[in-house]
């Protein structure tokens, strides 16, 4: 080799190392960067490590607390569940008491209770032993007349408690009661046969008897019912009495009020008079102690107790009632 030769490759032997040397410089220079920037980075996350670790162990507790939240709620809501279950069931029977209340003593509510067939068939064997099956209608209705008038006396009522008011809310469509009052009136409606039995009644036990015995009478003995009313009169003082009247065939009236000691009567016998006298009449017994005001007339179905009211209006309203019925 020449030494020119050699020359040029010792040159090239320093170029070459010159080159790696500044090469390797800058590969350093790199590496040193990118360490700097993987410490950073590594340090941002150990921040960020450490900080969903805490949010983690944040999470782990809260899901814990719903937990036990969740559980709570679901214990409630089973207790609040089963607590609603029995209001709905004390409601019911809340209702069913308000109403056998009513039917004790409102008139309205008792006379499904006291004059259908079932409680009428309780007095069938006196109403039995007193009549007959004769033609004798009026003969038969003396008949009555006179043992309930010599039967049974006059017994005020005591006070009977009801609901008189109630506040509510709906649930599955049940009313349940979430308060109410109970008061007292001094009224209450017997059936036939306990007035029967104990002899004793005010002017809604005696009414109620008397037209339950005839009604009796007239389908079971004499095998055709006649039509006849329960008359609530209204007096002006605000206090009430009940009778019977009984319409007659050609537009005359009958009037039977046991516990009123009055009833449409010719010669000690029962019968029939025109309205407008009758009812005239019937006004004048009670003037000295009342004033007729309205007179209200329910026609009662003894099969079942259902009824209607068929009339309800003054003393000289009647009289156009009855005449044209």
């Amino acid at each position: 080799m020449s030494a020119k030769t050699v020359s040029v490759f010792v040159l090239g032997l320093i170029v070459a190392g010159a080159v790696s040397g500044v090469l390797l410089m800058g590969y350093q220079s790199q590496i040193s960067t990118l360490e700097t920037e993987l410490g950073q980075l590594q340090g941002e996350y150990d921040t960020l490590q450490g900080s969903y670790d805490q949010k983690a162990a944040e999470f782990s507790n809260l899901n814990s607390m719903y937990s036990s939240v969740q559980s709570q709620r679901d214990a409630l809501q089973a207790d609040l569940g089963a607590k609603e279950e029995y209001m709905k069931e004390v409601s019911v029977d809340l209702s069913a008491l308000y109403e056998l209340l009513n039917s004790y003593s409102n008139l309205e509510d008792a006379l499904p209770r006291i004059l259908n067939s079932g409680e009428l068939d309780k007095i069938g064997d006196t109403v039995a032993q007193i009549t007959d099956a004769s033609e004798d209608i009026w003969g038969n209705y003396q008949k009555i007349w006179e043992y309930v008038d010599d039967n049974v006396v006059y017994a005020y009522d005591t006070e009977f408690p009801y609901i008189s008011s109630y506040r509510y809310i709906t649930l599955d469509g049940v009313e349940c009661f979430t308060e109410f009052t109970v008061d007292t009136r001094l009224n209450y409606h017997q059936t036939p046969k306990f007035t029967l039995t104990n002899r004793q009644g005010d002017c809604d036990d005696q009414a109620i008897l008397f037209y339950g015995m005839m009604r009796y009478y007239l389908r079971n003995v004499y095998g055709t019912v006649y039509n006849s009313y329960l008359a609530l009169i209204s007096f002006t003082d605000e206090t009430a009495h009940l009778a019977v009247f009984m319409p007659v065939q050609g537009g005359e009236i009958c009037i039977l009020d046991p516990a009123g000691n009055y009833a449409t009567e010719r010669y000690g016998s029962l019968t029939s008079k025109a309205p407008s006298t009758e009812l005239q009449s019937y006004a004048a017994h009670w003037s000295s102690e009342h004033t007729i005001g309205t007179i209200k007339l329910y026609w009662v179905d003894d099969r079942d107790g259902s009824f209607s009211s068929e009339f309800e209006g003054s003393l000289e309203d009647a009289v156009k009632f009855f005449e044209t019925t």
